[in-house]
Formats: structure tokens, sequence, C-alpha cells
């Protein structure tokens, strides 16, 4: 969960700054959909349950788009398109 995000929904800092919500991802997949919003309204009394459903469902998401794109890029290198003269813009 994106801690602007969650100050943005109103889930409280003790929930988003803990280390159930801190992971250690590489800088491709930190930089990559790292600003992803809901559409969900602001509220009040987050319960801890319910940030981890959040958390969880928005990991899912954001697994899932990170996946798709690094199956492109992987298929890009072994395209090897600068070899051909393809990648050229």
């Amino acid at each position: 969960m994106p801690a602007a995000e969650a100050r943005r929904l109103g889930i409280p800092r003790e929930l988003y700054e803990d280390y159930a919500n801190l992971v250690l991802v590489c800088s491709g997949c930190n930089g990559f959909d790292n600003r992803h919003w809901t559409d969900l309204e602001p509220r009040t009394g987050w319960t801890q349950e319910e940030f981890f459903a959040l958390r969880d469902e928005l990991f899912a998401q954001r697994f899932a788009r990170i996946a798709a794109r690094q199956e492109w890029e992987m298929a890009f290198f072994e395209g090897r398109p600068w070899e051909t003269g393809q990648g050229e813009a």
C-alpha cells in the first residue's frame, strides 16, 4: 500500500508504516506502477483487517501488471531489435 494513497484514504499511520506493509523490492518494480490509486473514497475507522484486505488486493493488481510488463521487456530484449535496426526511432 503506497503511503500517499493510505494517507489519502484516511488509513492510520500505524497501519501503513507497520512492517507488515513495508517490503523490499527491486528498483524496477518499485519504479514501475508505483503510484497506484484506488477508486475508494477517504473515510475514517479503518480496521487492521480492512487495511490488510485492501493491501493484498492492491498487491495482486500491481503484481499482475508488473509481471505483464516484465514479460514484454523480456520479449523485447530477446528479440534484440538493436541488431536489426528495428529499435531505431
